[in-house]
């Protein structure tokens, strides 16, 4: 056996041969590794091609495709990002596998990071996007102006939905919709006509609407209440609209003050002696409007202080304060007894949280 062993080690191999063996091995590796980079080209492709599907293009259409993939529940996002997730996982493994294989490693690195971004980027996106515009709930307490009565609805809508609202339906009665903008542009598609507030991928826009007497109170005894976009969608709104108050109003009115905080001040010099021993704040807005104090003649009281008698030529101090509210208000609150109310009216825009909006839809449907 030795001997065998030692006659094979003294073969002596040509140079010409031994070379083209090197020659075939090396192009039998290479061979191996020319799938590798096929695969990671095309999933990057996929990757950028999904992105640039979602960021460019006709803005109708790129509407259509990121509401008709989400589906109109909160858990959408999630869904999105198990995807992502689910594919950035399958990107570290192909590449995992291609430095196995030979690729190189620092060309795989580049790949697979250069593909995370993109997934990570595009799953970002669609969990910022709404299924469909929505509405703010609103609190308007009507007040007669020549026989007109005019209130605005805002609503929120994906910065690439270039839709708008085009009237408001409640059974048979139709209110269209007003803009402040150039008729042809219908007030939203230049910022800032017609838009309110921005965030990083949304609008805040309005709408304004003016009807008669008997229009409001058919819009006040209905339950449904729809706002219909210029494509015939419908949006279901929610609406708490109060109307002729049966209070009558006490006579004095000075003036009003306010502060940043949400602070609002009335001051009354009374015109008779009055007894008051109720705070008026409308059901709905209990949470997001609270009675501060009361001032008479700098005499500090609060709502535990009821009834309270103020004689005439008394000054009359009432305070009211905001509170965080996902609604947009106008309404009239105050304090009253048997003579009559002083009333103060409260004016607030819903600020640009989704969540919170959200929370007042689902807390009043």
């Amino acid at each position: 056996m030795n001997d065998f062993k030692k006659q094979l080690d003294q073969i002596d191999i040509p140079k010409s041969l031994h070379k083209r063996s090197l020659q075939g091995i090396e192009q039998a590796q290479q061979k191996s590794k020319r799938w590798m980079p096929k695969i990671l080209t095309v999933a990057v492709t996929i990757a950028a091609g999904g992105f640039i599907a979602l960021s460019v293009g006709e803005h109708n259409t790129r509407q259509q495709q990121s509401s008709g993939l989400l589906v109109e529940s909160l858990s959408s996002p999630i869904l999105y990002w198990s995807i992502a997730i689910f594919l950035m996982i399958m990107t570290i493994f192909i590449a995992k596998m291609a430095i196995r294989k030979g690729i190189d490693n620092k060309l795989s690195i580049a790949m697979g990071f250069i593909m995370t971004l993109l997934l990570g980027n595009s799953a970002f996106y669609l969990q910022n996007q709404l299924p469909r515009p929505i509405t703010v709930p609103l609190v308007q307490d009507f007040y007669s102006n020549n026989e007109t009565y005019g209130f605005t609805i805002h609503y929120i809508t994906n910065k690439n939905d270039q839709r708008f609202v085009k009237h408001l339906q409640v059974d048979n009665l139709t209110l269209l919709a007003r803009y402040y903008g150039e008729v042809e542009n219908k007030g939203i598609l230049n910022f800032p006509e017609g838009v309110t507030n921005e965030g990083s991928h949304q609008f805040m826009r309005e709408a304004y609407f003016v009807g008669n007497k008997e229009e409001i109170q058919t819009l006040i005894k209905s339950k449904e209440v729809f706002l219909v976009l210029d494509d015939g969608e419908k949006l279901p709104t929610t609406l708490q609209i109060n109307f002729d108050h049966s209070d009558k109003e006490l006579k004095g009115f000075v003036g009003t003050s306010g502060s940043f905080a949400g602070d609002e001040t009335v001051t009354f010099v009374m015109t008779q002696d009055v007894v008051f021993d109720t705070v008026n704040i409308p059901e709905k807005l209990n949470r997001s409007i609270s009675f501060t104090e009361m001032k008479v003649n700098e005499i500090v009281y609060t709502e535990k202080d009821f009834p309270i008698a103020v004689k005439k030529g008394q000054r009359v101090l009432i305070s009211f304060k905001f509170n965080d509210s996902g609604m947009d208000v106008h309404a009239k609150v105050g304090i009253s007894g048997p003579d009559g109310m002083l009333p103060i009216w409260m004016h607030r825009e819903a600020s640009f949280n989704i969540p919170k909006i959200r929370e007042e839809i689902e807390k009043y449907d």
